[in-house]
């Protein structure tokens, strides 16, 4: 990994980066595969088995800083996704609707890497409105990963630093085109 020195100072104001996007194409799994010691999520290229980094850049603040990411639709609101993230914690497997980053300080930014994530498949909401259950369905298997900051005050998020950046679509290998079209 590269300082961030020479490029933070051209703009004022706290912004994140995406400096190792996620693998484009990702098996979703269940929870029961995540127990598993493989099918992480990677950063793109996957074969080199990266950890996904995002940096924060002009951060002068002296607070606590945390980076969260979350999962998203792949539509123009990015609403958050009925799927979850995992990640595994020494022996445990946690899955929110978000996962912290380890966050280490380089230079003048913050660099947050996000080791050991997984995607896990959940159903879909029946809420019973069929139009609902028909668009949830088409937007279930492609996802992004949203990426936030926030400075901390004892150990809570207190303050978004700095707006969301999103990354590249991430699907499955196969998507069901046809399972969509019978609903």
């Amino acid at each position: 990994m590269t300082s961030c020195y020479k490029d933070c100072d051209s703009i004022v104001g706290a912004r994140l980066k995406i400096l190792q996007e996620p693998q484009p194409i990702y098996s979703f799994l269940y929870e029961s595969e995540v127990r598993k010691d493989h099918a992480y999520l990677y950063a793109d290229p996957a074969a080199d088995k990266n950890w996904i980094h995002v940096q924060l850049k002009h951060w002068r603040g002296e607070e606590e800083v945390s980076v969260r990411c979350s999962l998203v639709s792949d539509s123009p609101e990015r609403k958050p996704h009925f799927h979850r993230l995992a990640k595994k914690i020494g022996s445990q497997i946690q899955i929110n609707e978000y996962q912290e980053g380890e966050v280490l300080k380089m230079n003048d930014c913050l660099i947050a890497k996000f080791p050991k994530l997984s995607i896990v498949r959940t159903k879909i909401p029946n809420n019973g409105d069929r139009e609902v259950i028909k668009k949830m369905w088409q937007m279930r298997d492609i996802v992004r990963l949203k990426f936030e900051a926030f400075f901390l005050v004892n150990g809570n998020a207190q303050q978004e630093i700095c707006n969301p950046v999103y990354s590249q679509p991430i699907h499955p290998p196969v998507i069901y085109s046809s399972i969509q079209n019978s609903l």
